[in-house]
């Protein structure tokens, strides 16, 4: 694994001003900062976790087009039961909310390196986004919920969401509901095409007729299903 000592030989730098670049050292002017980071990047170095058994080590999630604030909200649970498992791991986690479908401003890894970030988790991402695409070739470990990148430093990880889904229609079905509407995520998700697919099985299965006025893509936070619950 790349080391200090290597982006210092390319760079002809010696280790210390590397080291302190990495941290953001104000005595390093931002240029040889941003040479370093490129390298170490380029390299594919990764910053180490903390040595000391008491220091914290650093994660950082991502989380696009999905509520987490408040209880009601589908990422609430997600979050808490992560930085619940992390402090016991010793993990310090920040959480990064990022607009929707926001263009990225700056380079996954690099970002991650310059943090001292030892890995993150990527939460309400479409396969389309800038960050999903850089997954491609990261060499920070990362984990995606619900989506798939084939990277050997990438775990996905998920749910049957046709399954579910389905349960979901003969739940409704066994409380004498037949015209039932759905509120999937957005239209470029895996995700929502698997839930989709769930739903429209569970509609045949029990001879219910599907109403495409009943079906609405939007976004996993409460003001979208204000939105159409409201109409």
């Amino acid at each position: 694994m790349p080391t200090l000592k290597d982006i210092a030989k390319k760079l002809n730098l010696s280790v210390s001003t590397v080291s302190k670049g990495l941290s953001g050292a104000s005595d390093v002017s931002m240029k040889t900062r941003q040479e370093i980071l490129g390298t170490a990047v380029k390299i594919g170095y990764v910053p180490k976790q903390a040595k000391s058994d008491t220091a914290p080590k650093r994660i950082c999630v991502f989380i696009e087009n999905m509520g987490y604030e408040r209880v009601e909200q589908f990422g609430y649970d997600i979050i808490i039961g992560f930085k619940l498992e992390a402090a016991a791991k010793k993990w310090d986690v920040s959480i990064m909310p990022l607009a929707m479908n926001e263009e990225a401003k700056y380079d996954y890894d690099e970002f991650m390196v310059a943090n001292n970030y030892s890995a993150g988790f990527l939460l309400g991402f479409n396969l389309h986004n800038d960050f999903i695409k850089q997954l491609d070739k990261t060499n920070i470990p990362t984990v995606l919920l619900d989506n798939v990148v084939y990277n050997k430093n990438v775990a996905c990880v998920g749910v049957d969401n046709r399954q579910g889904i389905f349960y979901a229609v003969e739940h409704l079905v066994n409380l004498g509901h037949k015209k039932i509407a759905m509120l999937n995520g957005e239209t470029v998700s895996m995700v929502s095409d698997e839930r989709l697919q769930g739903f429209l099985s569970g509609m045949r299965a029990f001879g219910l007729e599907t109403d495409e006025k009943l079906i609405a893509n939007g976004d996993y936070t409460s003001d979208m299903a204000d939105k159409y619950v409201s109409s």
